[in-house]
């Protein structure tokens, strides 16, 4: 929105709603702006709660889905070691008991020579590894040196993952041996069985952490998005030479009747004069399209009142993606007011109102923080703003 369009806009509602006498509320523009920075702000806090808490629950997630890909690869290493044992014979029963107790035996030297090694690494591990870094000559030996302790690192995670895996197949053949050829076969299935439903909880894991990463880059571009309001806004503010401060009357000093004599008496649904989208064709100055607007929304923060603006008759509150809440009152004789952006409060269909009722608070919507009012006669609308007294 440039200079001079913000320069007609007040300036002509200026001339529409510029107050005379007693009883007005006043409008300050840059008031209603900041208090839309807090609330932007505070959506901001809570949008960066939830990123916050999706990145605990990848955090969790990725957890469980090491152990159990780990449990998996022991499972399908033990089914892929002892796909023939389910078929062994009576006969063959040394020969696999001697197999085990070899597998004993090398399984107790690896755990052994990896305890000393955890216990060497326990008293000199850290501080030699310290020196090696803190002894670099430069960036470049630094880096090269990181990098062989981090594969060191990994080097020993996965002898240990070898000795857990190795443990865990040794126990495994123990528990077969025990058992009957039927069911030796029995016990294998239901290894196999546990290996797919392993397989379907990875991929339902792993699925909804796709989901829990989608929301999280969607709830970045809306921040990103409120961050560039918020500077809109800012310049908005630093247009603002001096105060600009209406005196709206909002008082109901008519009566309650025929809505066709309340041409330009009605009072002003919110307290604002900022208007953001006139009545009828518009063009949009980003997109280039043409528009029919068929009232006038006015910026305005969020949680502000709404009145109704003449005495009626609930007819139906409704939601739409861009307006959000809007409520429809109906004045009788064909006569209907449109509240867009709209939360209600304290009403529901059916319900009579009169004129300076609060019925809900504004939102925020398609059209960022603001108001939305419509006047219809019959099944046309008109423009709203012939409707609203001048002062």
């Amino acid at each position: 929105m440039g200079l001079k369009h913000i320069l007609v806009t007040f300036f002509s509602t200026f001339l529409i709603f510029t107050a005379f006498g007693i009883a007005h509320s006043d409008y300050n523009l840059e008031e209603d702006k900041l208090r839309q920075i807090f609330y932007i702000e505070d959506e901001i806090a809570r949008l960066n709660d939830l990123i916050f808490i999706n990145d605990t629950k990848i955090k969790l997630y990725t957890e469980e889905l090491e152990n159990l890909k780990a449990e998996l690869k022991n499972l399908n290493e033990f089914i892929s070691f002892s796909k023939d044992s389910a078929s062994f014979n009576i006969d063959e029963y040394e020969s696999e008991l001697k197999d085990i107790n070899n597998f004993k035996t090398n399984l107790d030297k690896l755990k052994s020579g990896y305890r000393e090694r955890l216990i060497w690494l326990y008293k000199n591990g850290s501080i030699i590894e310290q020196e090696l870094l803190f002894s670099s000559k430069n960036f470049n030996e630094f880096y090269s040196r990181l990098k062989y302790l981090n594969k060191l690192s990994e080097l020993r995670k996965r002898n240990l993952d070898h000795i857990l895996r190795s443990e865990y197949i040794l126990n495994q053949k123990k528990e077969m041996q025990k058992l009957s050829l039927t069911k030796r076969k029995e016990y294998f299935q239901e290894k196999k069985d546990q290996s797919s439903e392993l397989n379907e909880k990875i991929y339902s894991i792993e699925a909804e952490m796709n989901k829990i990463r989608e929301l999280t880059s969607d709830y970045m571009k809306l921040i990103d998005e409120r961050k560039s309001l918020i500077a809109t806004i800012n310049k908005r503010i630093q247009f603002i030479k001096e105060p600009f401060i209406y005196k709206i009357n909002q008082v109901v000093d008519y009566p309650d009747t025929n809505f066709e004599y309340l041409k330009g008496k009605l009072i002003l649904p919110v307290n604002s004069v900022d208007i953001i989208n006139s009545f009828g064709t518009y063009i949009n100055p980003e997109t280039f399209t043409i528009s029919q607007s068929n009232g006038i929304t006015v910026s305005i923060s969020q949680n502000s009142e709404v009145k109704v603006v003449a005495s009626g008759t609930i007819e139906d509150i409704l939601y739409t993606h861009i307006l959000g809440d809007i409520i429809i009152v109906n004045h009788g004789n064909g006569y209907r007011t449109v509240y867009g952006s709209t939360k209600p409060v304290g009403i529901v269909k059916g319900i009579n109102v009169k004129a300076g009722d609060v019925i809900g608070w504004t939102q925020s919507s398609g059209y960022g923080q603001s108001f939305h009012f419509e006047l219809w006669i019959g099944k046309e609308p008109v423009d709203p703003i012939f409707w609203f007294r001048r002062g």
